[in-house]
């Protein structure tokens, strides 16, 4: 959560609007690799900061905006020679009607005996 989070829990709500998806690797019979996102941008600061040229000017609001931030990264060893990264941007949104399922004891799950 970042400090445009506001509640006590994340939400669907929360995660749907823009995106912003980084990732990096690099190895050489052993790597690291790492993921960064940040989700639930304001739809409209991501727009502008995607225009061309003057979307720097709104970069940072649209950043600070997102109240999701997950970071994960890790460390891979075998036959790899990988150097690489990638920077994309998206739009997060949910169509469905299945709720989030209630966490609890794994006896309680459905499908578990």
């Amino acid at each position: 959560m970042t400090e445009a989070f506001r509640g006590q829990e994340l939400q669907r709500k929360n995660f749907e609007g823009g995106v912003i998806y980084v990732d990096w690797s690099v190895g050489y019979l052993a790597g690291w690799s790492g993921t960064f996102m940040l989700a639930g941008i304001d739809s409209r600061l991501m727009t502008l900061a995607m225009a061309p040229f003057a979307g720097g000017l709104f970069m940072r609001q649209a950043i600070m905006s997102a109240p999701v931030f997950i970071k994960t990264r890790g460390r891979m060893e075998g036959w790899t020679d990988s150097f690489g990264g990638g920077f994309m941007f998206g739009q997060m949104t949910y169509q469905g009607t299945e709720p989030i399922p209630r966490q609890g004891p794994v006896s309680e799950l459905p499908g578990v005996n």
